[in-house]
């Protein structure tokens, strides 16, 4: 665990029906995570997967702790690593078509994580946000514009802006210098394992997300 701001957490982290407060602590700008932070797409995706990775005949499992560990990296990444841990031959292009139509199609299931859209809209107006997702931005916009939520954003990073995913930083670096301020003043919304660490090598402070498939074990709410 990391250093954190404070000694001590200074509230919970993020849950459904559990808000936190902000006020002690000034950031210049908030970077927010999509899958899993704003949207609870999580389990869609991993049915997802599932679906795609059937319908191409893998040779593999895909448990949701496979998935889980995965969470952040990019698409086109994710099969290329399945491909040479199981040596499989899936053809990479068609795999990540038929995973992001199926997401597509069932998108008008998703809900939003209530309390990290409170704080979206609580602080709209008053500090800069964005999103940096490790998604498609096809994609984000789409998830984005069904929970009415795309107006209150900046900009937004998706896999598509960089040559690295999480876990390198180029996402948040990327968010932050689009933003116009320093990595350091930026607070980022996680709820992946790599995403937070793509924070730490951005170094940038951190807060948890918790949605319905987020690892149970609480963290500090802020570290670094």
């Amino acid at each position: 665990m990391h250093d954190g701001i404070d000694s001590s957490p200074f509230c919970p982290p993020i849950m459904k029906f559990i808000m936190i407060d902000l006020s002690p602590y000034h950031f210049n700008a908030f970077i927010f995570d999509c899958d899993g932070t704003i949207a609870d797409t999580m389990p869609l995706h991993y049915k997802s997967w599932v679906w795609a990775f059937e319908q191409n005949g893998a040779v593999f499992p895909f448990p949701e702790e496979t998935f889980l560990s995965m969470a952040g990296i990019g698409l086109r990444d994710t099969v290329r690593m399945l491909n040479e841990k199981h040596a499989d031959r899936l053809d990479i292009e068609t795999v990540v078509s038929d995973k992001e139509r199926y997401y597509q199609d069932h998108l008008n299931t998703v809900e939003s994580v209530a309390d990290t859209v409170e704080i979206i809209r609580e602080h709209h107006g008053r500090i800069p946000m964005a999103v940096a997702s490790g998604s498609y931005r096809e994609t984000v916009t789409m998830t984005l514009r069904i929970l009415g939520l795309e107006h209150y954003f900046q900009t937004i990073v998706c896999q598509d802006d960089v040559c690295r995913g999480k876990p390198a930083p180029d996402m948040f670096l990327l968010a932050a210098c689009r933003l116009g301020h320093r990595a350091s003043d930026c607070l980022v919304f996680e709820d992946g394992d790599l995403g937070i660490e793509a924070a730490v090598r951005a170094g940038m402070p951190w807060i948890r997300v918790i949605s319905s498939m987020s690892p149970a074990s609480p963290v500090p709410a802020i570290s670094r």
